[in-house]
C-alpha cells in the first residue's frame, strides 16, 4: 500500500512538471509573439512619421528613443524653428484717473500747436519756395520766347557777326551774374534779418511785429486812397474797400440762400421778396400796408 502510495505521488509529480514545463513555454512564446508585433507597430509609425517629415520638410527624431528623450527634442526644436510663441508682456492696468489724464495732456498738447521754432521753420521754406518760384518767373521772363518743335524760331546762323554776338554775350554774363550777385545778397539780407530777430527778446520781437503790421495797414490806406481818386477823376464810382473775392464771396452766399429756401417743409420762397410783382405800386394785386 505503502508503494503504491509514493508511486503515484511520483507519476503526480512527473505530470505536474511536465505541465508547468509546457505552461512556461508558452507563455515565453506569448511574450515572444506580443515583443514581434509591438516592434512591427513601431516601425509601421516610424515609416509612416518619416513619410510625414519628408512631405512638410520637417526633420524627425527617431521614435524608438525613450520617450523623456523624444519630448526634449521635440521642445528644443519648437523653440528654436521659430514658431513657438515669443515672449509676452505682462499686463498692466491702468486706473481710470491716469487714462484721463494722459488723454488730456495730449489734447493740450495738440490744442498748443506747432511751437515757435517749426513756425520759423515753416515760415523759412515758405520764403524758399516762394524766392525759387519768382527767380524762375524771371528767367523765363528774360529768356528769349523760343518754340524747340518749330525750327524757324531757332536761331542757328554762326559767324555772321563775330563782334556783335561776343557783345551781346559779354551782356549776358554780366546781367546773368549781376542777377546772381542780388539773389545772393537778398538771401543774406533775409538770414540775417531772420538771425537778428531771433536774437531779440520776445517783447521786442512783439513791438517789432505790431510796428510792422501798422505800417503794412497804412501803405494798404495809402494804396486805397490813391485807387479812390483815380476813380474820381475818370467818373467811376467803385469801392476801393470791396475787392474782386468780398463780392464774388457775397454772390455765392446769396445764390446758396435762395437755393436753401424751397425745402420740404419750407417750400415757400421767403428770399426772393424783391421779385414778388404783386408787391409793386402799379399792380392790381398791390394794397397799402404791405
Amino acid at each position: 500500500l505503502l508503494r503504491a502510495r509514493l508511486r503515484a505521488r511520483q507519476l503526480a509529480a512527473e505530470e505536474e512538471s511536465s505541465s508547468g514545463s509546457s505552461s512556461s513555454s508558452d507563455s515565453d512564446s506569448d511574450s515572444d509573439s506580443a515583443d514581434r508585433r509591438r516592434a512591427a507597430l513601431r516601425q509601421r509609425q516610424q515609416k509612416k512619421t518619416e513619410q510625414q517629415a519628408e512631405e512638410t520638410g520637417i526633420s524627425v527624431t527617431d521614435s524608438s528613443e525613450p520617450e523623456s528623450s523624444g519630448s526634449s527634442e521635440s521642445d528644443t526644436t519648437d523653440s528654436d524653428d521659430g514658431y513657438g510663441p515669443g515672449p509676452m508682456m505682462k499686463p498692466m492696468f491702468v486706473p481710470k484717473a491716469q487714462r484721463q489724464a494722459g488723454s488730456s495732456a495730449g489734447k493740450a498738447s495738440a490744442k498748443e500747436g506747432p511751437s515757435q521754432e517749426q513756425e520759423m521753420q515753416g515760415r523759412d521754406r515758405r520764403d524758399a519756395s516762394v524766392r525759387m518760384a519768382a527767380s524762375e518767373a524771371r528767367r523765363a521772363r528774360e529768356e528769349p520766347q523760343t518754340d524747340a518743335q518749330d525750327p524757324a524760331t531757332v536761331d542757328d546762323t554762326d559767324d555772321v557777326d563775330v563782334d556783335a554776338e561776343i557783345d551781346a554775350w559779354r551782356q549776358r554774363e554780366t546781367a546773368r551774374v549781376e542777377r546772381d550777385r542780388e539773389e545772393k545778397e537778398a538771401v543774406e539780407r533775409e538770414e540775417a534779418e531772420r538771425a537778428r530777430v531771433r536774437g531779440m527778446a520776445e517783447e521786442d520781437r512783439i513791438a517789432e511785429g505790431m510796428d510792422r503790421a501798422r505800417n503794412q495797414r497804412e501803405e494798404k490806406a495809402r494804396q486805397r486812397a490813391a485807387l479812390r481818386e483815380a476813380a474820381a477823376e475818370q467818373g467811376e464810382a467803385v469801392d476801393a474797400d470791396a475787392d474782386a473775392d468780398a463780392r464774388l464771396t457775397q454772390m455765392m452766399l446769396d445764390y446758396a440762400k435762395q437755393r436753401s429756401q424751397p425745402r420740404k417743409g419750407n417750400s415757400k420762397a421767403r428770399g426772393l421778396r424783391a421779385e414778388d410783382t404783386s408787391l409793386q405800386a402799379d399792380s392790381k394785386w398791390w394794397r397799402t400796408g404791405q
